[in-house]
């Protein structure tokens, strides 16, 4: 390869580049308990376009930092064959990721620190299109721990019901269908957040397809509703692994 030349896999980038605005909610988890977070962003290639560059103006909970800035470079390891992201805030930050491209879905790794404790961090971003993406699920013997920035949350295991949980298709399911939102993005093919189901109880859901989802009762005053690729083994898993 012409080391002049920036990779083929350089001009996947190109999804990134742009003006944006995006305000929004986060909700608890490991992070702490959250609340109301907005930043803009200018993203745009580096002469010569062997890297993306971006900058964000954020404003985030006290607990996650407050208002500041952050500067990012985003590029492609050819010798490692891995996407680069180095992030510098205005707090002393330094966030090193990698990730990598499979198919439609972005995949970056990094490590970060929760609740003190150094922590393997992973975003999982499916494009379907500009502004609507699928999210990953991992399950620990702690819990259920919804990776999503938006909405996400963990879950501890005593307070998941694993016994009631089970396998359902909303086009058929009239009670568990999601009748009102009350914190959440409501999109065609795409449900995060907060609704009211037709029961009239409360649902913390992430839908993206409604034939295939799987109903986790909690000990708490909600419901999770998760779309996933296959409910039996997902449903398998969870039962195995939180007991």
């Amino acid at each position: 390869m012409d080391a002049s030349k920036p990779a083929p896999e350089v001009a996947k980038l190109d999804y990134f580049v742009g003006n944006w605005m995006v305000e929004g909610t986060i909700f608890a988890g490991p992070w702490g308990s959250g609340g109301k977070f907005s930043w803009t962003e200018r993203t745009e290639w580096m002469s010569g376009k062997f890297f993306v560059v971006g900058h964000w103006d954020f404003t985030m909970p006290a607990e996650l930092g407050g208002e500041g800035e952050e500067l990012f470079v985003m590029g492609y390891d050819a010798r490692r064959s891995v996407y680069t992201f180095d992030a510098f805030s205005s707090q002393g930050l330094h966030q090193v990721s990698t990730g990598h491209l499979d198919g439609d879905t972005w995949i970056w790794d990094s490590e970060g620190i929760q609740a003190g404790q150094p922590a393997m961090q992973r975003l999982t971003m499916r494009m379907l299109s500009p502004t609507g993406y699928t999210l990953k699920f991992e399950i620990s013997s702690d819990g259920l721990k919804i990776s999503a920035f938006l909405y996400g949350r963990s879950i501890p295991a005593r307070d998941l019901d694993v016994a009631r949980a089970r396998a359902m298709d909303l086009n058929v399911d009239s009670d568990h269908q999601l009748a009102r939102k009350t914190n959440g993005n409501g999109l065609p093919g795409y449900k995060a957040g907060w609704f009211r189901m037709a029961n009239g109880d409360k649902a913390l859901a992430f839908i993206t397809d409604d034939s295939r989802v799987v109903c986790i009762p909690t000990r708490q005053d909600y419901t999770v509703l998760l779309s996933v690729e296959n409910p039996q083994e997902f449903l398998r898993v969870l039962r195995g692994t939180i007991r």
